[in-house]
């Protein structure tokens, strides 16, 4: 239960048995709210975790994932709950004791031993209170820790309270631009996730309870409560080291803090450093500086090594062996700059950078129950696709360590947004009250953030105007500013020269609409598709597998337009023709998202930045992930394994219905984001393992070349193609077309124009 860590004892509650139980409503600021004597039953329950996955475990819910289950446990939000656990734990002489919760969902009031530490709102700040007074007169050593967590009904009541009649109003009628969405109403004044509440992939099923790791740490006199190490180079070979450490004293003294910097991934010495500091009473911050000779430099997986080094801290009393509290902060040293007059070409380490990236949603809707692990698979998904970096999108969350330590150790880039998403017509709360939230929250999330050198951009939220949000806007900026300054910062996503790319799909224009887009960035673009049949029998009923049913649109299958893009005749319910269904509906988003990459990256850097929609998604739907809530991948994974790797021969050929006899002329191209220049090459093209086209080509670093035309004439079929870049007999890229695949016509009508130039509008 208990770990040392170089003099830190920390014990993880996580670990613990947990009960939960549920009381009777009360409002946000009612004076009497320990009634947790008149819970009636206790249920064992999971921490980090959720209540609703703790009610499932018990058999009090069915299960919300499956067939038409989701909104049975709606009475779950119009309680109020409980969690508590026990633990025996000895303080020994001199030790202070602090409780640490890194997340609790969303409003909370935490006790120790029956005694209030603290009422809180908010769901990523990290909360700190010392308990070792409490722990020090426990009867027996025994202490008991309980939270109090008010229902989602109580959330969404707070929200809309803060609102004027102005903002109600504009609220109600943002529903008209977000029929799918949470009513805007129970987000526009909360920091609470907004997936959580309905989303055109998600259902309204609000997470609720302790989501994120809590421990107790345990520290002689003087406690490191954050440490925050900013790593730059200084030239080629060194970097200066700055680590600004937050401290708590219990009184003045005199404090030895030695520094020792190792490699965490990689082979190398360890440095040391050792300064003297003098320590005030209570908290503090206090800047150490040092240098590091042969530094290495992270790096994207796709641009070298990601190097990851270890700062171990560890404060001693002057003369003394014994260690006062310790801490230990893995770091990476790179640098992040947008280029001058093109703000979408990002230079990692002075080196531009082409963008292949994927939209980011949490992986569950109750997010207290992912774990490390799987954060670790989806990220290694990820990386097996080619993806360089990760949007982690405005309505989701500030995800958990786990999800960051991945990205690091991968190399995986990502961009993060702050928990604000699509309003359209409404604007978030002028209330001060709210205001004073989002200034916690967002400074929350940088503090927790900031030490992963995965994280290369800072944005506002998604979709949302930061003209009429400018008060929030700046709020958010000044805590990117006031707690890191490293990074660029993007008020709200699509900004200048950036692309929601949505007239595919929403709009049924075909693939080809893709390549009149000639944005800088394109962070949102791509096509749904139905998951494989055994994903689709472990969450619809047999008799609502196959479509039109109403499992379908439980699970927010946009069934028109799945058939306009799919382009089949199977109309029969039986299982066969529902397997076809599902290969045309998976072939088309692979074709889809096929088309707008390769366009897109023929545009190099041009276009600099591309992040399609969406990788995973948060619970088992007929959305536009191409890895399905069981990690199953859609056949798009097949296709993004070749177009996303950083060398890619690609075809640009005509969209359209081809006939035997038909000639056909194509462009041939090879995009390399690598360092690295490939001599001595072969292109080779193959219409129906037959070789129509042989070229030697030297392919430049970090280049986009037109090699050449290509024509052919089709045959009697299959009219399958495949392009190969050859090196030294080995094949170091290739491609494959199906000329078969249909585009669909259709489009934005003018209603549809219309609709999309005021969203345009709306958004500035």
């Amino acid at each position: 239960m208990a770990a040392m860590q170089n003099g830190r004892r920390s014990v993880n509650l996580g670990g613990l048995a947990w009960e939960l139980g549920s009381v009777e409503p009360k409002s946000w600021d009612a004076p009497d709210i320990y009634d947790i004597n008149t819970v009636a039953e206790w249920l064992p329950a999971t921490v980090p975790g959720d209540v609703r996955a703790d009610l499932m475990a018990a058999g009090r819910i069915a299960d919300p994932f499956y067939g038409d289950q989701a909104q049975a446990s709606a009475w779950v939000d119009g309680l109020d709950w409980w969690v508590r656990t026990r633990l025996p734990v000895r303080l020994e002489p001199g030790e202070r004791a602090f409780l640490v919760c890194e997340g609790i969902d969303y409003l909370s009031a935490i006790y120790c031993n029956g005694q209030l530490l603290g009422r809180y709102e908010g769901m990523f700040s990290r909360q700190v209170y010392e308990v070792t007074d409490w722990g020090r007169h426990s009867a027996g050593g025994e202490w008991e820790f309980s939270v109090r967590l008010w229902g989602n009904d109580e959330v969404h009541l707070l929200s809309v309270s803060r609102l004027t009649a102005w903002e109600r109003l504009l609220a109600r009628l943002d529903r008209t631009f977000q029929t799918n969405l949470a009513p805007f109403e129970y987000r526009a004044a909360s920091l609470k996730a907004s997936y959580g509440s309905g989303w055109d992939f998600a259902p309204s099923l609000p997470s609720l309870g302790i989501w994120d790791d809590i421990y107790l740490v345990f520290a002689r006199g003087v406690y490191l409560a954050d440490t925050w190490v900013r790593a730059e180079p200084k030239d080629e070979t060194d970097a200066q080291v700055q680590v600004r450490l937050e401290m708590d004293a219990d009184a003045p003294r005199r404090v030895t803090t030695a520094l020792t910097i190792r490699p965490r991934n990689f082979s190398g010495p360890a440095c040391e450093f050792s300064f003297d500091l003098e320590v005030a009473e209570g908290r503090q911050t206090h800047l150490l500086t040092c240098d590091l000779h042969d530094a290495q430099r992270w790096e994207p997986w796709d641009r070298g090594f990601p190097h990851l080094y270890e700062l171990e801290i560890a404060l001693r009393a002057p003369d003394a062996a014994e260690v006062l509290d310790s801490l230990a902060v893995p770091f990476g040293i790179r640098t992040v700059k947008r280029e001058p007059g093109a703000p979408w070409v990002f230079r990692i380490n002075d080196a531009p950078l082409f963008l292949r990236g994927a939209n980011w949603v949490p992986l569950d809707m109750f997010p207290g129950r992912l774990r490390a692990a799987d954060y670790a698979a989806m990220v290694r998904q990820a990386k097996e696709l080619g993806i360089n970096f990760l949007r982690v999108w405005g309505g989701g969350l500030r995800e958990k360590r786990a999800f960051y330590d991945a990205c690091d150790a991968a190399g995986i880039l990502v961009w993060q947004e702050f928990p604000f998403a699509c309003a359209f017509i409404g604007q978030f709360a002028a209330a001060a009250e709210f205001r004073a939230l989002a200034r916690q929250e967002a400074r929350a999330i940088v503090q927790a953030l900031r030490n992963h050198p995965s994280l290369f951009l800072w944005c506002g939220g998604s979709e949302f105007s930061p003209q009429r949000n400018a008060a929030l806007v700046e709020i958010l900026a000044a805590a990117v500013a006031e707690e890191d300054g490293t990074r660029p910062w993007h008020p709200a996503s699509p900004g200048a020269h950036e692309s929601h790319n949505w007239t595919v799909w929403h709009r049924r224009a075909p693939a080809a609409a893709y390549r009149d887009d000639y944005a800088a960035c394109i962070s949102e673009f791509g096509l749904a598709a139905v998951p494989d049949l055994s994903s689709l029998e472990r969450f619809l009923l047999p008799a609502e597998q196959w479509l039109p049913s109403e499992g379908w649109r439980q699970h927010h299958a946009q069934t028109s337009i799945l058939w306009h893009y799919a382009c089949t005749n199977a109309h029969s319910e039986s299982q066969e023709s529902l397997k076809a269904f599902i290969v045309a509906s998976q072939r088309a988003q692979a074709h889809g998202l096929q088309v707008g990459i390769e366009t897109f990256r023929r545009l190099k850097y041009d276009t600099a930045a591309i992040a399609f929609w969406m990788l995973g998604e948060p619970w088992p739907a007929l959305s536009w992930s191409v890895i399905d809530h069981y990690r199953q991948p859609k056949f798009a994974c097949q296709m993004l394994q070749r177009v996303y790797q950083p060398l890619l021969i690609s075809l640009d050929y005509p969209l359209k219905v081809y006939q035997p006899g038909d000639h056909v002329k194509a462009g041939l191209w090879v995009v390399n984001d690598t360092l690295s220049s490939y001599a001595g090459c072969q292109a080779c093209l193959w219409l129906d393992e037959t070789e129509i086209y042989r070229r030697e080509v030297n392919v430049e670093p970090d280049g986009c070349q037109r090699i050449g035309d290509v024509r052919f004439t089709l045959g009697s079929g299959p009219w399958l193609l495949r392009a190969e870049l050859h090196r030294n007999g080995e094949v170091v890229a290739e491609n494959l077309y199906d000329l078969r695949q249909s585009n669909p016509r259709g489009g934005p009508d003018l209603l549809g124009r219309l609709r999309q130039w005021v969203g345009r509008w709306l958004l500035r």
